[in-house]
């Protein structure tokens, strides 16, 4: 060790020289000690700018998705193509769950950012400023997008459960309109006797019947249909 060395040497050089060789082992320990600090805030240094190099990487990802994420919002919200109700809650879902990933990828930026910049209340360099900037643009903007798509998937939602209601009622109303209109083109048998003519009226009042109640129906589904939000 340093102090071993130098009780030896102490020992081996005359009396006048003992104090002169104490005080350069004492500057050689002083210097040890500068070393070792600069040693450690290089250290410091390094993987300060390894670490901001992969947060602003980071960052810089989630900035390109959320361009790609306001797109494929607006294609549900105005679509090119006419999409189905069911469609559009899959197409919803998918991009609900992108921004669920993205919103917790950003979250671990957020706990980096408490690491490697200076705490609340402590000096800022510009420089940080801009990165801090950065990601809580891109957080504003993820819970954006969040609260949009949920409106979305909420709309979207009801519509499929209005769509199946609309369904239903036509599918209930479309068989009999093809019987009653062939029943319209048939025509009244000419009754020949007072039998034949009560049974052409109590036919003719079971169908007046059956329109009432089908009728019915169609304006029930026409009633689910106005509710959708979309009715292409």
């Amino acid at each position: 060790t340093v102090s071993g060395a130098n009780d030896c040497l102490q020992q081996m050089l005359p009396e006048d020289r003992k104090q002169p060789m104490g005080d350069e082992v004492t500057e050689i320990k002083t210097r040890m000690e500068r070393l070792e600090k600069t040693d450690a805030r290089l250290e410091f240094i390094l993987d300060f700018n390894q670490r901001l190099g992969i947060f602003d990487k980071n960052v810089a990802e989630l900035e390109g998705w959320l361009d790609e994420g306001r797109k494929r919002l607006d294609g549900i919200k105005n679509p090119t193509e006419v999409l189905s109700p069911e469609d559009r809650v899959t197409k919803t879902m998918e991009v609900q769950e992108d921004i669920n990933k993205k919103s917790e990828f950003c979250a671990k930026q957020e706990t980096e950012k408490g690491e490697i910049f200076p705490k609340q209340g402590e000096k800022v360099s510009s420089d940080a400023k801009k990165f801090i900037e950065r990601l809580k643009k891109v957080r504003d903007e993820l819970n954006k997008l969040d609260a949009e798509i949920k409106a979305e998937c909420a709309k979207f939602s009801e519509d499929v459960k209005y769509f199946a209601e609309f369904q239903t009622g036509i599918k209930a109303f479309e068989p009999w309109m093809k019987k009653a209109e062939q029943r319209v083109i048939d025509g009244l048998a000419q009754p020949k006797s007072l039998v034949e003519s009560c049974e052409v009226l109590g036919n003719a009042k079971n169908f007046q019947d059956e329109a009432e109640a089908k009728l019915k129906i169609l304006e029930e589904a026409a009633t689910s249909a106005s509710k959708m939000t979309t009715h292409d």
